[in-house]
């Protein structure tokens, strides 16, 4: 017995002095130059005219994460001049809209979530301008001070976008505010 006592002590002892590994799960905050541990999944990047008139803005969508399914989405707008002018996050299952059935198979979710991303920036998603003359604004969806920096801006350009079932969002640039601004936010 004295024998297995002093055998675990030794282990416990030569066991302290061993240096501590960082477990691989341990969240470390991760930069842009850093190596991602995520897969990228899916990305879709479009150039249209939007906060200037005379020279396009980048717009990207990337899915990253283990699956379509268990994904982090990222939709920025870059200006021509290289600034981030609008940055959103949300989860993958955001772009499950309408049509799929409760309890549809993986498969067919991974098949909509992938052809939401492909066609996200699809040019019927831009309008312009942003409001059309015989749009009236509602202050149910609208915010009135967004509303008018857009309206006033004749040559603006709009984006609209779909999350969920019912989040049916449009933006755009306003000169005012120097800033991309929700116009209109409805189901």
């Amino acid at each position: 017995m004295k024998a297995f006592l002093l055998s675990i002590a030794a282990l416990a002892a030569v066991a302290c002095n061993q240096p501590a590994e960082e477990p691989e799960s341990a969240a470390v905050p991760v930069t842009e130059t850093e190596t991602r541990k995520s897969t990228q999944v899916l990305t879709q990047t479009k150039t249209h005219i939007f906060s200037d008139p005379n020279a396009p803005d980048t717009f990207k969508i990337v899915l990253e994460g283990d699956s379509l399914l268990n994904a982090a989405v990222t939709f920025d707008i870059v200006s021509h001049t290289g600034q981030r002018i609008y940055h959103e996050t949300f989860t993958s299952d955001y772009l499950i809209g309408f049509g799929v059935e409760p309890g549809a198979p993986p498969a067919e979710l991974e098949a909509v979530i992938r052809k939401r991303i492909l066609e996200f920036f699809d040019e019927k998603n831009f309008i312009q301008p942003a409001i059309k003359s015989d749009m009236a604004f509602d202050p149910n969806y609208s915010d009135k001070q967004a509303w008018n920096e857009v309206k006033a801006y004749a040559s603006s350009v709009g984006f609209m976008y779909l999350l969920g079932k019912e989040d049916g969002r449009r933006i755009a640039w306003s000169p005012t505010s120097g800033k991309v601004v929700m116009y209109f936010n409805c189901c």
